[in-house]
């Protein structure tokens, strides 16, 4: 078989493999679900995509220098064919501190294995294996400024010969993350050190945040994070747990801490037009039945939102409510509802940290019927919560 029937069968399968990895990293709920779930570990690498998306190749001479570039659609560089067990060797050069991506992609037949070594040392930081059968082979190191050697000992299949592709992205920290869903792969250089990155957002919403340890390591390690209205760090672990943040238009920082060498950043942003609400018990609005209010409560707001309603007869109700929240520092925090009646100075509190749940008069003491009259609703953050609530009064 020729190089260009076998370079269009590696595409083809590449670009299934990537199909089927971006559909396993799918959001297991909605995005008005304070239960959803994210895997940042196993995301689908930037480079990896553009391996498999059928982008025009570069042919790369041995010995020749590339530069690791920040992009989400890097050059694709396609080596020599070789007939024989042959050793290739390129120059990386990484012009910042931070994290880098190499992609690899080889066709059916022989093995080839990449070393990476720092400069002129003998002792490799790190060796992959990899052929056509494993689709894309990603891997992440973190790396100071400097030019590393990578090196291919390729091994075709007896009487055939063989090539293979890859390419080589950098990131640098204190970068703004972008919020369009897609893995920002960061790294750190020393044992719990401290990276600041910086997120925009266009207009009020709710940021939804994902860290991972992507290191592929066999004990993936804890990432911390902390942003404006934290008190303090907020953990994440390898299975892509999820916090969500009230925002109003402008940019935000937030600083990750973590021992693991390479995590990933994986955030979106869900523009939310709010509900009218009261900002004091005299002002409260009127909720409606059988209609859905939206409200956001942005990080480090200390405002309280009101509504009431009105019964003209003794009876039960119901009021839903659906969140996507964060507490300071903790997952016990969010929000704080309290339903008072007009015709008694006492209230009942129900505390939400995160989940859908429906609020009935039993549920604070309240019995299973409310009396006739006129009730307020006060939603306010307790324990630093952040983010997005509705509610429905059935």
């Amino acid at each position: 078989m020729n190089k260009k029937i076998l370079f269009s069968l590696i595409l083809c399968m590449l670009l299934s493999f990537t199909v089927i990895l971006h559909a396993d990293n799918a959001m297991a709920q909605s995005d008005s679900d304070g239960r959803a779930s994210v895997s940042v570990g196993t995301a689908s690498p930037a480079s990896a995509a553009s391996l498999a998306s059928g982008a025009s190749t570069v042919s790369i001479a041995n010995g020749a220098s590339v530069t690791a570039t920040e992009t989400t659609s890097p050059a694709v560089y396609q080596s020599q064919t070789v007939s024989q067990s042959t050793k290739l060797t390129y120059n990386i050069v990484m012009p910042h501190d931070g994290a880098l991506e190499l992609s690899y992609a080889a066709p059916a037949g022989g093995s080839v294995y990449a070393y990476l070594y720092k400069g002129a040392e003998t002792a490799y930081m790190n060796y992959t294996s990899f052929n056509g059968a494993e689709g894309v082979t990603s891997r992440y190191y973190a790396c100071t400024a400097g030019t590393y050697r990578l090196e291919f000992q390729v091994y075709p299949k007896y009487g055939s010969s063989s090539w293979f592709i890859f390419s080589v992205v950098s990131t640098a920290a204190g970068k703004t993350v972008p919020t369009n869903n897609t893995v920002y792969a960061c790294g750190h250089t020393g044992n719990n050190t401290t990276s600041t990155f910086k997120i925009t957002v266009p207009s009020t919403g709710y940021l939804k945040l994902a860290l991972g340890d992507i290191s592929r390591a066999t004990y993936p390690t804890t990432v911390y994070a902390k942003t404006k209205g934290f008190s303090d760090f907020v953990s994440f672990n390898s299975s892509g747990n999820i916090i969500y943040v009230g925002v109003k238009k402008g940019t935000y920082t937030f600083t990750v801490k973590t021992s693991t060498p390479i995590y990933g950043v994986k955030a979106s942003f869900k523009k939310i037009k709010e509900s009218k609400y009261g900002k004091k018990k005299s002002k409260a609005v009127t909720l409606k039945k059988k209609k859905t209010v939206k409200g956001l409560l942005i990080t480090n707001s200390k405002k309280a939102h009101w509504y009431k309603f009105k019964l003209n007869k003794n009876q039960k109700v119901t009021l839903n409510f659906k969140t996507a929240l964060c507490g300071s520092g903790s997952y016990t925090g969010g929000l704080k509802y309290t339903l008072y009646a007009s015709y008694d100075t006492g209230g009942g509190t129900i505390y939400d940290g995160g989940r859908e749940i429906s609020y009935k008069p039993s549920t604070i003491g309240l019995g299973s019927k409310l009396k006739k009259g006129t009730y307020y609703l006060k939603v306010e953050s307790y324990k630093g919560g952040t983010g997005y609530y509705t509610i429905k009064w059935k």
